[in-house]
């Protein structure tokens, strides 16, 4: 993914990036300022949050370094966005970049995989909640049904780089399966407790993980 966001230009990939290293939502990436950035502590503030709830994600040395880069030579000011295009243009470059290796790919995407790796590396729930800024504990829970051999099976079936987890996904009248892999109809239940609009978002983001099967 990293690599064909690559061949785009600079602003375009450092997005990409950006979103895949901390999970954060179109909207709220959009917003991002300069003044946002503690670039010594390596913590981006998310002020333009969904639901007015205000968090702060960590962010890797080498994104830093790119994004200062980056905001010195544009001479951004400093309560200027970062990348000031539209939910719609960030919606299309990540289809873009996701048509340049045959694989159907939406934004939110890249939060689900920004999650599933860091259930599957071990992060306990509450943390990862305040990192992706949920509301409730019950939402966040719906990751814990990708660990283990689940997601090892789908990371051997399509071999994404880094921590992209590619789940196989076909809807059928008996419920959610994949080939070779456990029947997944069972999530519906555990899905059910949880606010309407947030269940669609994550269901949405799970069939768009990886292209349908024919």
């Amino acid at each position: 993914m990293l690599h064909a966001a690559k061949t785009c230009i600079q602003r375009d990939y450092l997005l990409v990036r950006f979103m895949w290293r901390t999970g954060v939502r179109v909207s709220e990436v959009i917003n991002v300022t300069p003044n946002d950035i503690e670039f010594k502590n390596n913590v981006v503030n998310i002020r333009k949050a969904k639901g007015g709830r205000q968090r702060r994600v960590v962010l890797d040395q080498e994104t830093l370094k790119m994004l200062f880069d980056y905001v010195l030579a544009l001479n951004t000011p400093e309560d200027q966005p970062i990348f000031p295009i539209s939910r719609a243009q960030v919606s299309n470059l990540v289809k873009r970049c996701g048509n340049m290796i045959g694989v159907q790919i939406h934004p939110h995407t890249l939060r689900h995989s920004f999650a599933i790796h860091l259930v599957q590396s071990g992060m306990d729930l509450r943390r990862l909640q305040l990192l992706l800024g949920h509301s409730s504990l019950r939402i966040t829970q719906v990751y814990l049904q990708f660990k283990d051999d689940d997601l090892r099976e789908a990371m051997k079936r399509f071999h994404f780089e880094f921590f992209f987890p590619a789940i196989f996904i076909k809807v059928r009248a008996n419920g959610l399966k994949t080939p070779g892999t456990k029947n997944y109809s069972h999530l519906l239940t555990n899905f059910l407790v949880f606010d309407i609009i947030e269940f669609l978002t994550i269901i949405f983001g799970i069939i768009l993980l990886t292209p349908r099967i024919n």
